[in-house]
């Protein structure tokens, strides 16, 4: 009996384990895993033995000892088990992905988000053949369409047939339309982009997974079609009718590879058009006259992607090559400009035996990296065989675009986050995958610009493709690898004959001198070769292609690169040479990058000494040189270790403040870096910065004398506003006070004070803010406005702040926007944004509103909602379009109660505006003094000073410089870290880099031609500064004025970051020091040392704690 036991015992083990072994195999087989998955079968079945087996042989041994040894080998067989369904049913794991952004010539940024739909209302119909199975495709169809037989290339299996009610000699015509419907006072035809999915089981509606894409197309005036192709795919695994799987049947004796089901999918698109340019015929149809079958773009996502290139080529072809005998394609030829292909394969169908090549067409691929169903951005094989025809007078591009976490399947929104069939899709790792929201973004982004550059001929956009920084503000933020190339290039050289002696164009040689490596590599990856160039040790390198006839052209342009460690600089050395010791630093990080500490910046240096003569000799850099020539920072001296201590532990405490660090890490770093560099340095060994050290140093030294330098520049601008708000923390009411006023360069803002009071009546307020002012000698005559939200106890009429402070300043200005208007317009939000361009966008926001009202537009998906409801419910559509109509009625007549009372007073204002018509006229100047009433302004000198602004400024227009890149450089030399001017423009936080911080103080506040009035402003009065005081004062009293209490709010983001429930030991005194710091300095962290070396007097403080006293400065 025992022995039969055992035997049983021993079956019932080798059966699990080979069971589970085949099962995994099996899992293994239908993916591309197989190795792998059928060692991960191997580990499941080895655990499951020892599982099984230890429990059985523990329960029927009967010596203690070997109970215990098979009981252990259970719990490891368990334990095993457990890990391995782990694995298996977790979505992956967190990746360290690092974002790399070129940041060398940014190209000009593209204006506005291009996936916003447009202005065309749309509608939305289905096609079908009427018999379907489906009914949008079946009995609800709009149009009825005919079949088309395609017997002579593909058989449908079993499953298809039974499930789609037709085989493949009467296969349908079936889609989904969307199309504007606006057409009262359109006299042209609307484009055609027609959409085509990929391989997926049948029982699935693949086409409606991008109906995302084709309702922004249709609101962008394109008429958008969705192919269904889903009877010629495959039926699911578990089906008991078959497996679905397309077979070739009759085809002529050639033994090439040439799937017959990717030529289907091809004249599936071509029929459909045909059908397309039927109805554009029938005077019944609901598209008579409407399509423009001249302009047609194609999109297809997988093995739709390759399908559209093949549907390009027979498009002009009488014949299918290889079946002669099957589908005339003689009533075809469609205007076919565009190809979009989204994760496109390569290959399914080989002409002859070689791969497709087309001809003078624009063709843009889009794949992702972390695509798991094709195993490289195949695409890439069609743009190369892509050719245009040279000296053609049709302008075409092809162009690619590699994104990083991106996958194969969230550009379908049906299809999702697992790229592979289910069981397998269990191996991918989709952590680090970015969310369907933004892959698909992406793509409506280069969707819509590709449709409307190539079929709309907004050339304008193109930048998006040369570039695809172009877009930055707009794109994930992830990394991006770009291809571009258009038809007006001759490629001399593309590397990619197996001969690398002879170039591209017939006739052209190549011959290479001092090289020691010279071959050529194919990169899978992008589906192209490389060449790769090693110069001999001590010798110049020369690579020469010798042409047959001479070429013409305008540009010459190189694609070249460095492999890491490929090359060795000599930048030490060169940092020791006395032209660029002054200025030039290493990039640790990066050897191929030079650090300029007079301009702040990074810049390449590829040429070698070449680069570094040509940034020396560059405007910019002499314009930085010259205002740094007092700058100590450049000038090394000696400093004693006292000194050396207090700058390293005010550094410590400035950057732990900038970065919201936490004093017990500030303690933990400063210890570890005692421990690290004790041995090599003495002063760090010193160094002693914990908690109450850092508080002292925030509180009594650092805050105070940033704040110091706020109230100076202030004194210097003479009118400043006032803008406070209240804020709660726990039980603990707060006002922070913030200040506004105009410097030499422009706006800037700071804060004040941070108040703690509980109360909040308009007295308490109003006293409140004139301790404020009273404790930083402020003038209380300079104020020219407060800012606040707009509640009664701030603006009402009768007892409010506003009242009470216009006692003592009868000229005060009653400012800011409403807050439900600030949050409602993204401009207001907008540090930048002055009172001077409040009229203007109000008046703008009134005026779209209004149009709306007269168009009855209330957005796209308002307009698909109503016309549903109107198929049901008539008078209920009505009575909703009307409650639409009357709460714009609602919002406009809110704005308007506002703005009316102070209109008079913002349009003058906005005449100091750059965007307004033309240059500022003198009577609107006269009308905003009249109305501001400036002390002691003599306005004959005012005329004067105007007059002579005025000429700069057409002398400025004059100059072959764009007057943008005029104030930049103007901008960029002021905000050049000087320690005579450390004080927030509000344009340069400090960041965790600072060499990218450096890059926006040399490129000010944007990168495109955007000009900022206030910073136009300071530099026409800094042209002649001491000859225009009366002209000065006036811009400083109109740019005082806040637009927003934007910046107030800005505050509190940063309070919730300071005061976390993490650091909740924090007083009111600490976080006010803490804001302080962070919002009045701008000097980046990696400066901070060098800075603090040249101010002995805050270094005698750090040293000992003592409070920083400000010292009254004397009138001038």
């Amino acid at each position: 009996m025992r022995q039969q036991l055992s035997y049983g015992v021993i079956s019932f083990i080798i059966g699990i384990f080979v069971t589970l072994q085949l099962f995994m195999l099996k899992i293994g087989m239908t993916g591309r895993f197989a190795s792998s998955d059928f060692v991960l079968g191997i580990a499941l079945s080895l655990s499951q033995t020892l599982f099984s087996g230890g429990i059985i042989a523990a329960i029927f041994s009967r010596r203690k000892l070997f109970k215990v040894i098979y009981s252990v080998l259970a719990g490891i067989g368990c334990v095993g088990i457990i890990l391995i369904l782990w694995y298996f049913l977790m979505d992956g794991f967190k990746m360290n992905i690092r974002v790399m952004i070129p940041l060398e010539r940014l190209p000009r940024n593209i204006t506005e988000d291009p996936s916003l739909n447009g202005n065309y209302s749309y509608s939305f119909l289905t096609y079908g053949s009427g018999i379907d199975s489906r009914s949008d495709y079946g009995s609800k169809a709009s149009i009825i369409t005919s079949t088309i037989d395609l017997s002579s290339f593909i058989t449908l299996s079993s499953f298809n047939r039974e499930l789609f009610r037709y085989n493949e000699s009467t296969l349908p015509l079936n889609g989904r339309i969307w199309y504007p419907t606006n057409t009262s006072n359109n006299t042209s035809r609307y484009p055609i982009v027609m959409m085509i999915h990929g391989n997926h089981v049948s029982t699935e509606s693949s086409e409606i997974g991008y109906d995302y894409l084709c309702t922004m197309l249709a609101s962008q005036g394109f008429v958008c079609v969705s192919i269904d192709e889903n009877f010629l795919y495959g039926s699911p695994d578990y089906s008991l009718i078959g497996y679905g799987k397309i077979s070739k049947i009759r085809q002529l004796d050639i033994s090439f590879s040439s799937y017959p089901d990717m030529i289907a999918r091809a004249i599936i698109i071509l029929e459909t058009l045909k059908q397309m340019r039927l109805w554009n015929t029938q005077t019944t149809n609901q598209f008579y006259n409407q399509l423009d079958l001249s302009n047609i773009g194609l999109a297809g996502h997988s093995r739709g992607g390759e399908a559209i290139v093949i549907a390009y080529v027979l498009n002009k072809l009488r014949f299918v090559p290889q079946y002669p005998t099957g589908v005339s394609l003689t009533n075809y030829n469609f205007g076919i400009k565009a190809l979009f292909s989204i994760a496109g394969t390569d290959d399914g169908y080989m002409l002859l035996g070689r791969s497709l090549e087309s001809y003078d067409v624009s063709m843009f691929g889009i794949h992702g990296v972390y695509d798991a169903d094709l195993s490289s951005f195949l695409f890439q094989s069609k743009l190369t065989n892509l050719k245009f025809t040279p000296n053609s007078t049709n302008y075409n591009f092809k162009a690619s675009l590699y994104v990083h976490q991106a996958n194969h399947g969230q550009f379908n929104t049906n299809w999702g986050r697992y790229d592979l069939a289910p069981a397998t899709d269990k191996f991918i790792n989709v952590r680090p995958v970015m969310s369907i929201e933004q892959q698909q973004h992406i793509c409506k982004i280069y969707m819509s610009t590709f449709m409307n550059v190539i079929l709309k001929g907004q050339i304008q956009h193109r930048i998006l493709f040369e570039d695809y920084r172009s877009a930055l503000p707009y794109l994930p933020y992830t990394n991006y690898i770009s291809t571009f190339q258009d038809s007006n290039e001759t490629i001399i050289a593309d590397f990619e004959n197996y001969d690398i002696t002879v170039g591209t164009i017939v006739g052209s040689k190549i011959k290479v001198t001092n090289l020691s490596l010279w071959s050529s590599v194919y990169v899978n990856v992008y589906r192209s070769t490389m060449l790769i160039l090693e110069p001999m040790e001590s010798l110049v390198g020369r690579y020469t292609i010798q042409l047959q006839n001479t070429l013409t052209g305008s540009i010459l342009r190189f694609s070249v690169g460095r492999p890491e460690g490929g090359l060795v600089d000599n930048l030490e050395e060169w940092t020791l040479l006395k032209e660029f010791s002054s200025w030039l630093q290493e990039v640790k990080s990066d050897c191929k990058q030079a650090r300029c500490k007079a301009c702040l910046k990074t810049f390449s240096i590829h040429e070698g000494k070449p680069a570094l003569k040509k940034h020396m000799n560059s405007k910019i850099h002499k314009t930085h040189m010259k205002s740094s020539g007092n700058n100590t920072l450049i000038i090394h001296t000696s400093f004693g270790e006292t000194q050396k201590l207090s700058a390293m532990e005010g550094t410590f405490v400035y950057h732990g403040v900038k970065h919201g660090h936490s004093y017990i890490s500030q303690q933990c770093t400063i210890n570890l870096v005692k421990d690290l560099f004790a041995s090599c340095s003495s002063t760090a060994k010193n160094l002693a910065c914990a908690k109450t050290k850092s508080r002292a140093v925030a509180c009594n030294v650092l805050a105070p004398y940033f704040t110091s330098k706020l109230i100076d520049d202030i004194s210097e601008a003479r009118f400043y506003s006032i803008s406070f708000d209240a804020s709660n923390k726990g039980n603990i009411k707060t006002y922070p006070f913030t200040v506004q006023y105009f410097s030499d360069v422009g706006v800037k803002r700071g804060i004040l004070q941070f108040v703690d009071d509980p109360r909040e009546s308009a007295s308490d307020v109003f006293n409140n803010a004139m301790k404020v002012i009273e404790n930083y000698q402020l003038d209380i005559r300079n104020l020219t406005s407060i800012g606040a939200d707009n509640a009664n106890v701030n603006f009402g009429e009768h007892h409010s702040v506003f009242k009470l402070f216009k006692d003592l300043c009868p000229c005060l200005v009653k400012e800011n926007v409403l807050v439900d208007i600030q949050r409602a317009e993204l401009k207001l939000q907008r540090v930048y944004t002055t009172a001077v361009d409040l009229y203007g966008i109000i008046s703008n926001l009134i005026k779209k509103l209004e149009q709306r009202l007269n168009d009855k537009y209330f957005g796209s998906k308002t307009h698909s909602i109503l016309n549903q409801l109107m198929v049901f419910n008539e008078d209920k559509a009505k009575q909703l379009q009307d409650s639409f109509q009357s709460f714009i009625e609602c919002v406009i007549k809110y704005i308007d109660s506002y703005f009316d009372r102070d209109r008079d007073l913002f349009q003058k204002l906005s005449a100091f505006d750059y965007e307004s018509n033309g240059f500022l006229k003198w009577n609107h100047l006269l009308d905003v003094i009249n109305m501001i009433k400036i002390d002691g302004l003599d306005r004959d000198e005012l005329y004067n000073e105007y007059c002579e602004i005025k000429f700069i400024y057409d002398e400025m227009k004059n100059k072959n410089v764009k007057i943008n890149e005029q104030i930049k450089l103007y901008i960029s030399s002021k905000n050049s870290y000087n320690p005579k001017s450390i004080i927030n423009s509000n344009q340069i936080p400090c960041d965790a880099n600072d060499d990218a911080n450096d890059g926006l103080l040399n490129n000010g506040a944007r990168t495109n031609e955007y000009i900022q009035s206030d910073q136009l402003w300071s530099y026409l009065l800094n042209i002649k500064p001491k000859s225009t005081p009366n002209m000065k004062l006036v811009i400083a009293y109109v740019f005082s004025i806040p637009c927003s209490n934007a910046f107030v709010e800005s505050i509190f983001s940063h309070m919730s970051h300071l005061w976390s429930d993490y650091r909740n030991r924090m007083n009111i005194e600490l976080v006010e020091a803490e804001l302080q710091i962070r919002m009045n300095s701008n000097i980046p962290c990696a400066h901070f040392y060098d800075f603090l070396l040249t101010q002995e007097e805050l270094l005698k403080h750090i040293a000992s704690n003592e409070k920083f006293f400000r010292k009254k400065r004397l009138d001038k």
